[in-house]
């Protein structure tokens, strides 16, 4: 069969209504349908029957890059539109003048004829594609009398489509030129939602820095530096302001910045940064753009500051705001202050505020935080005064309200924790999704005859898994730190399971070896999660042990060993947590669950101990007890069988 008649063939089956689907045809030597998909090699029949056509409502700019009379013929056919089909046309003659038009005009797709130029429409194609080898703009190349080599060379070359000038028609010509503009936008969505899983995870990376450093001091500046540079990175802002709204004298509101971009202009500004940069800049009018976020709690967006009724006056010599962004800093539902970022390219927008959430909630827990931070150093104040007072009779009092204050201390860090990890599920869910939708696209690339029904359908199938598994993951981190209201029975060794799960990579990292070790599944009375809790404490403090022994020992220690052993021992569930880090010198040895007793200066806040022992013996009824052991330290946790305190196991 000649290849014309094959064309013939082709065009019958279209207007008849069928479709071909991988139909081998030779000439030759030529078999089309086995190289690639024939409707996208010679599409007569135009779009295929799956694809989404775009919004004809909408004009679009067709350049057409060809002689004089091929140009006139495709504008005519072009031209025989129906109502609602809107197209610009533009002309080029040349490569040359076609690539100078795509680069000072908006051009949305272009046609381009083959026979014109040859070899140099190849590289007029080459020259078209970005970095990652992705046309800038979708083509539609028409040929006359084309072969298969060039076919597949146009296509490679990420060509939308290839048709035959001898069978084109207007129906054909306005398919293949919508294919081509809804496929590029297809592909542009793929790439954006790839970007934004690519900058989700960075702000997740930073979310986690923050939060490790968090807990470990109350004190907010030097963080908000760091968010205030993640937040200009992540935005590419040119500078930015993160401060706390307080209220002064008169009872109205003011900000009180924590961090503030140097916008310096000349001395005097330079010098008046310098003295406001420790304690942090007073803004007290609230007639401007800032001040807007303060009034209405929501976000703030203006493309055009210098002409917004909101804006307000700026001093002599201020950098010129081109855009600006106002992002509410809430937390438990309080307004406690804002970030505001300026001169963005391309301006902000809604789905910008939607991303920079966590960002806001991770703000929000810090201020917080570090307004818990003076409320404790004030009422410590009032202790030391009372003290001076009534030296005697206050100081029971002083020590345990002293032990509250740590206590709510502690509590709001485990609760910020918690809230830090809601947000990251919410910015999980849009890359959660996306993954599903690429996985259950791939059903769509079953005619390109790669793969096949079962293959694809495995794949979705996993991948399916894959998603469901992350999201429980995520959600059973959460769960974590939510403190339980009511005592329930539970197995001590599936606590000690489930701690491991969620740290055992990290011990991995570290050439730490952790194991359990059963002697039966006795079952506890208590709080499952701060039993998890005060079991992470001590892996955590067995783990510090090994990693500084290893750095005193300069890596001749070998791998670090962390055993957690459970079993029965009277009426007395036993779990043992012993390691090989070396132990605890006999000085700390006696204040090891003290408050604020730590081996590891600034790295360490010498509460973790503390609390463990105050959940099992406080809390749970319980006992817990420590001792060097050789090359390490045990801690050794008491709890009551269940079936020793007549509980049922349901109740």
């Amino acid at each position: 069969m000649a290849k014309g008649e094959v064309c013939k063939t082709f065009m019958r089956r279209f207007k008849s209504g069928r479709r071909l689907r991988n139909q081998s045809v030779t000439d030759a030597g030529l078999i089309f349908g086995k190289i690639i998909r024939i409707n996208r090699i010679i599409r007569y029949g135009g779009a295929p029957e799956n694809t989404v056509i775009m919004n004809t409502t909408e004009e679009f700019s067709i350049l057409i890059i060809a002689d004089a009379h091929v140009t006139d013929a495709l504008c005519d056919l072009i031209s025989q539109r129906q109502p609602g089909h809107k197209y610009k046309l533009a002309r080029a003659g040349s490569l040359e003048e076609g690539r100078q038009f795509s680069e000072h005009n908006i051009c949305d797709c272009i046609v381009m004829n083959y026979q014109c130029f040859g070899e140099s429409g190849l590289v007029f194609l080459e020259n078209l594609q970005d970095e990652a080898g992705h046309l800038r703009i979708p083509v539609v190349v028409i040929a006359e009398g084309g072969s298969e080599a060039a076919a597949v060379q146009i296509l490679k070359l990420g060509a939308s489509d290839y048709l035959l000038k001898e069978n084109l028609n207007r129906d054909v010509l306005i398919n293949s030129i919508e294919y081509a503009l809804n496929k590029y936008k297809i592909e542009l969505q793929r790439r954006h939602d790839r970007q934004m899983m690519q900058e989700s995870n960075k702000l997740l990376d930073a979310i986690r820095y923050i939060q490790s450093k968090f807990l470990l001091s109350p004190k907010p500046r030097a963080l908000m530096d760091e968010l205030l540079a993640m937040l200009l990175s992540l935005t590419g802002s040119e500078f930015g302001i993160i401060g706390e709204i307080l209220i002064d004298d008169n009872g109205k509101e003011y900000l009180s910045t924590f961090a503030v971009s140097n916008i310096a202009w000349n001395d005097q500004t330079h010098k008046l940064y310098d003295e406001n940069m420790e304690n942090g800049f007073k803004f007290h009018n609230m007639d401007n753009l800032i001040g807007s976020v303060i009034k209405t709690g929501r976000a703030v967006i203006s493309a055009d500051p210098p002409n917004d009724p909101r804006r307000g006056s700026l001093p002599e010599g201020h950098p010129q705001l081109r855009s600006f962004l106002g992002l509410p800093i809430y937390s438990g539902g309080i307004l406690l202050g804002l970030a505001a970022t300026a001169n963005r390219d391309g301006g902000y927008d809604e789905e910008l505020v939607e991303f920079l959430q966590p960002f806001c909630a991770t703000c929000g827990n810090i201020i917080e935080a570090h307004r818990n931070y003076q409320r404790r150093i004030k009422a410590e104040d009032e202790l030391r005064e009372l003290n001076h007072n009534l030296e005697h009779r206050i100081r029971k009092v002083a020590e345990k309200r002293l032990i509250q204050e740590r206590l709510l201390i502690q509590q709001s860090k485990m609760a910020a924790m918690g809230e830090m990890i809601s947000a990251i599920a919410h910015q999980w869910k849009q890359p959660l999704n996306t993954l599903a939708l690429i996985v259950q696209s791939m059903e769509e690339d079953l005619e390109d005859n790669k793969i096949d029904r079962p293959y694809v359908n495995n794949v979705i199938t996993e991948s399916m898994k894959l998603i469901n598994y992350m999201a429980e993951t995520v959600e059973d981190f959460r769960n974590f730190f939510r403190p339980a209201k009511e005592m329930a029975a539970f197995s001590a060794k599936k606590a000690a399971e489930d701690i491991l799960a969620l740290i055992y990579q990290q011990f991995i990292k570290r050439n730490i070896d952790a194991t359990i070790e059963c002697t039966g599944d006795p079952l506890i009375w208590g709080y499952p999660n701060e039993f998890k809790q005060a079991i992470l404490n001590m892996l955590n403090n067995s783990r510090d042990a090994i990693i500084e022994l290893k750095m005193r020992l300069r890596g001749s220690m070998g791998r670090g060993r962390i055993t957690i052993t459970i079993t029965e021992e009277g009426e007395s569930a036993v779990v043992r947590i012993c390691d090989n880090g070396g132990g605890v010198s006999e000085e700390i040895l006696p204040k090891i669950f003290d408050p604020y007793v730590t081996t590891k200066g600034d790295q360490g806040t010498g509460i973790g101990l503390y609390m463990s022992k105050n959940i099992i013996e406080k809390n749970m009824n319980g006992r817990l007890e420590f001792e060097n052991i050789k090359d390490g330290a045990c801690f050794t946790i008491y709890m009551p069988l269940l079936c020793a305190l007549n509980i049922a196991p349901m109740s």
